[in-house]
């Protein structure tokens, strides 16, 4: 948050009591008259505009959000939520509310709407597996279509970085030793059955001792194992995925065994890729391992974390 948010924040909250007792009772879903209600979301516009004007001020947008948020839900008028989902890019709660006829009318902007949806489905085999939200979109489509050598995808957890590898690797064309280093044997099992389920077209390894010298393959490592074939095999890697990359700052062994690996494939391949994937990072100069590195960074900086099905009630954290 920038100092002057959280000023402006504090001071309304300190010097508007009216504000004050109308943010208070909402949160603890007292009833609000017309006034207050009014008044309240008149507040949401003006965080909103705010926003909007400086892109900075996201603090603002995630007040903006809460209030909406919480005002639908309390009264189930979901109209306000639907405007600013459609305004925001939150997408996602744009289908559900939709899905879910959680709005009384519904017209031809609706309809159009609806239509609009569908260019930012997420489909696997004919089945639709998510909606993405504006944001995500945009910085999916951008990742994928950046050239650069090193690059990061940061985004909060389920917000389709799975997806992103299976993407990425897509649409490698000449690259012939890939390696997606997870920290865990938990992670690795799962990740192996995401490649696997994708039928790309790779040899699958995930252990160092699978490597028979092919020219061509996919291996789903922890850094241990990518780093013991980097030194028994004399091989380099072509690209190298890491997933959970906010592991490089913890400072222990097997965290600069990840940083390790990083140097020595670079030391051997100047012109390797390398992509890094992470919910807990917000810029990716944090995750260089070396003074030179550039890194282009992707970031979807708000989570909305709708809840999957609106009619519950059940009411999602702020925004990120």
């Amino acid at each position: 948050m920038l100092p002057t948010e959280k000023r402006t924040l504090t001071n309304l909250a300190k010097n508007n009591h009216f504000f004050y007792n109308t943010l208070n009772n909402l949160t603890l879903n007292k009833n609000l008259n017309d006034q207050e209600k009014s008044f309240i979301l008149s507040c949401a516009l003006i965080f909103l505009n705010k926003f909007n004007k400086d892109r900075r001020y996201k603090s603002f947008a995630d007040l903006a959000y809460y209030i909406v948020l919480k005002y639908s839900i309390n009264f189930n008028d979901y109209k306000p939520l639907y405007d600013f989902s459609i305004e925001f890019g939150f997408f996602p709660i744009t289908n559900s509310i939709l899905k879910n006829n959680l709005i009384n009318e519904t017209g031809f902007k609706d309809f159009v709407v609806s239509l609009k949806l569908k260019d930012y489905q997420k489909a696997d085999l004919g089945k639709i597996k998510y909606i993405e939200t504006l944001e995500q979109n945009t910085e999916r489509e951008g990742f994928l279509g950046d050239i650069s050598l090193e690059k990061g995808f940061l985004a909060p957890t389920s917000f389709g970085k799975s997806s992103v590898i299976i993407d990425y690797i897509t649409a490698l064309e000449t690259q012939q030793k890939i390696a997606i280093i997870v920290p865990t044997k938990s992670l690795l099992m799962q990740t192996y059955r995401l490649v696997r389920d994708a039928d790309l077209d790779y040899r699958l390894l995930m252990h160092n001792e699978m490597y028979k010298e092919e020219d061509r393959f996919i291996g789903i490592f922890t850094q241990e194992r990518a780093l013991r074939l980097l030194k028994s095999a004399n091989i380099v890697y072509d690209t190298l995925i890491i997933d959970e990359a906010h592991n490089i700052f913890k400072k222990d062994h097997r965290n600069l065994l990840l940083a390790r690996l990083i140097r020595i494939n670079k030391n051997r391949k100047k012109n390797c890729n390398i992509v890094y994937l992470s919910p807990l990072i917000d810029k990716a100069s944090n995750l260089k391992v070396s003074a030179e590195q550039e890194i282009k960074a992707h970031t979807i900086n708000f989570n909305h974390n709708y809840p999957k099905v609106l009619k519950n009630k059940t009411v999602p954290y702020l925004c990120k």
